[in-house]
Order: structure tokens, then sequence, then C-alpha cells
């Protein structure tokens, strides 16, 4: 296990035949995929997902993490960190199975994410980059203090689509959970 927070455990995955099947499902859903370029899901294959996605690894960083909902053992989502570069800055991703939408559980992750990175690394800041049009990504990224930095706009294959460019720092987090 990597961490847990209240409802969820993260845990690194593996090239199993579970997680697999897990991935396959989760980045071959056009809603879980649609935001992130991919309007009719990945179209990865199973064999592909267990030779080159899920690598077995044995560090939390830059690999593939599993999200499991403690109270069913579900897999709900995943999640990937990142080490901080040169400048301090760390990275993450997550997403989850649209019936877990609106259940607070991308909030809770994004917490658990972010003390963890702050607490197991020297990162300065951690960057998110949401698309512009995912509205409840902007709600959950401000309501944690995430200030934006600057749009981009991304070249996916069948449009363009505009990501802002998050960024919270230690002192602002530090700072933004002491006044709640």
């Amino acid at each position: 296990m990597v961490f847990e927070t209240k409802r969820l455990i993260v845990r690194i995955a593996n090239n199993s035949d579970k997680d697999v099947e897990h991935y396959f499902k989760l980045w071959n859903h056009p809603k879980v995929m649609e935001h992130v370029g991919f309007p009719d899901g990945l179209g990865v294959s199973k064999e592909e997902l267990r030779n080159k996605y899920l690598v077995q690894s044995n560090s939390e960083f830059n690999t593939r993490l599993i999200v499991i909902l403690k109270e069913t053992n579900d897999f709900i989502g995943e999640s990937k960190l990142t080490k901080p570069n040169e400048e301090g800055v760390s990275d993450f991703d997550l997403k989850f199975f649209p019936e877990y939408w609106g259940k607070g559980y991308g909030r809770e992750l994004l917490v658990g994410i972010v003390d963890y990175l702050f607490k197991h690394t020297d990162c300065k800041e951690i960057e998110a980059t949401p698309n512009a049009e995912n509205i409840a990504a902007q709600k959950m990224y401000e309501s944690l203090g995430f200030k934006i930095l600057r749009g981009e706009v991304y070249n996916w294959s069948h449009k363009d689509a505009l990501i802002y460019v998050r960024r919270l720092s230690r002192e602002n987090y530090n700072k933004h959970i002491s006044e709640k």
C-alpha cells in the first residue's frame, strides 16, 4: 500500500490479470477518457497494458497506482505520482469510473496525493493540468487552493482542447488547510 484515506486504499498496480482487466475497462471507457483527449477510450489492448503500462515497480513514483474502495474492496480508479523535477514540481494523475463521480472520492484522493507528495518528497509545488471543460475537476482543484498559472492548448487528434495549468505550493496548501 502506498497510502490510504478514510475511504480509499492506494497501491501499486501490477500486471496481474485482475489489474490488467481493471485498467482495460477504465482506459477504454469513453466517459473516463474524454477529458484527456480520447472520447472513444484509449483503445489499449490487455497485452499492451500488461507489457508496457503495468510493468512491475517497487517505487510508488512514475508508475500506475490502483485506487480501491475500502468498504467493498472494489477497483474504482487509478492514479500516478511523480517525483519533483529539477524545479521542485511534482505532478499526478487521477481517474475514476463514472459511477464513482460526485461522491467526493476525487477530492479525497487529491487530498491524499497532496499530503503524500508534500510529506514524502521535497517538492515545492504540485501541478495539475485539467481540461478547461471538466468543470468538476476545476472546482475540485480550486477548493484545495490550486491556482491557475496559464492556459495551454493541447492538439488532440479529434479537436484542440484548452487545459489550465494549475499549481499548489507547499506554503499555500499549509495556509489553505489551516484556514479550513
